[in-house]
């Protein structure tokens, strides 16, 4: 079946400018019983590093933020939300690798046949033979988090991280690539006052390596022990950095994303509603909290348990917007 991808998708988002129809159409698919939605799953809230921007690097965050997705509950969340969904991302916001079964997903998304299927991760864990399964299962993109391409910055962004590790899955990938076509690789960089220079470097240590889309997002507060944005004295080198970016992703053929406009994140986002309608979270925590069984119930519960519906109409058709914590997400411009 004919399906665009999510760089497509996101394309056809920016030329349409009114949020109420890009929403009055999610919810005419909903409907109609086309895919719609993207299913965002974390198979275990653990990670094996501790990133300074991120809640992993808060200790009592971990201590109440934990648990794992049972293999028959992986393959309930499939059953009840995979056949409608237009995107599965595996991994978001923990490290999906930690749980020793996560390829369950990415197979299951492939029986069910989701047309756009990723994953986010460090990479630090994944070994040759996962990366080649993956790619026999097309997985669509690998997206991984650097949060410095230096080995000094790296290591200190990204507490417990070995960057010769990750010199090592570039390496593997690399090999990959040269016998099958996926995953496409994605390089998403959480960028901050202290790890902005780095940027200079990139194309230096990385561009040799297959590289298909990056994404440069600044730090945002999600209650890691470090959140320091650039500083107004940084913008004119963020600019040019910037543009330096941009000619060399032209020159590569890479896609670039970027957040140019709204770097503090103080601007409201128009699609927050939108945003909110599309993205389904599903973690170890998230059935309790629902009322559900993954394994018991199916896609018509879970739309009465989270009131999706009724939800919609009413962002549809208030002439109020709510604040949500969605207003931060798609906060970047396609460059």
């Amino acid at each position: 079946m004919f399906s665009l991808d999510f760089y497509q998708l996101l394309k056809i988002h920016q030329r349409i400018k009114s949020p109420k129809v890009k929403l009055f159409g999610v919810y005419l698919a909903n409907l109609f019983g086309f895919r719609h939605y993207s299913v965002r799953v974390d198979p275990a809230l653990h990670c094996n590093l501790e990133c300074r921007m991120c809640y992993f690097s808060d200790s009592e965050w971990k201590k109440k933020y934990k648990g794992l997705l049972t293999v028959e509950e992986m393959k309930g969340i499939a059953k009840m939300l995979f056949p409608k969904a237009l995107q599965v991302v595996v991994g978001c916001g923990a490290e999906p690798t930690i749980h020793k079964n996560f390829m369950t997903l990415i197979e299951e998304a492939n029986a069910y046949g989701v047309p756009n299927v990723s994953m986010v991760t460090n990479g630090l864990l994944l070994t040759a033979e996962q990366l080649e399964r993956m790619a026999q299962l097309k997985l669509k993109e690998l997206i991984i988090s650097l949060h410095g391409v230096n080995k000094e910055t790296y290591e200190k962004m990204m507490t417990k991280g070995e960057h010769e590790k990750f010199l090592e899955l570039m390496q593997m990938l690399k090999d990959l690539r040269s016998k099958y076509d996926y995953p496409k690789v994605r390089i998403n960089y959480t960028v901050n006052k202290e790890n902005l220079e780095d940027l200079k470097d990139f194309f230096k240590v990385y561009g040799s390596y297959p590289i298909d889309v990056i994404q440069i997002r600044p730090v945002m507060e999600i209650g890691g022990v470090y959140s320091e944005s650039i500083v107004e004295s940084q913008r004119e080198l963020y600019d040019e950095i910037i543009a330096e970016f941009r000619s060399q992703s032209e020159a590569k053929n890479i896609k670039f994303l970027v957040n140019t406009k709204d770097v503090e994140y103080k601007a409201d986002n128009s699609n927050s509603d939108l945003i909110s309608a599309l993205y389904w979270y599903v973690s170890p925590r998230i059935a309790a909290q629902l009322g559900l069984s993954w394994v018991n119930n199916n896609y018509k519960d879970y739309l009465k348990a989270t009131n999706w519906r009724k939800l919609v109409r009413e962002s549809i058709f208030s002439v109020k917007k709510t604040e949500k914590a969605t207003d931060r997400f798609l906060k970047y411009e396609w460059v």
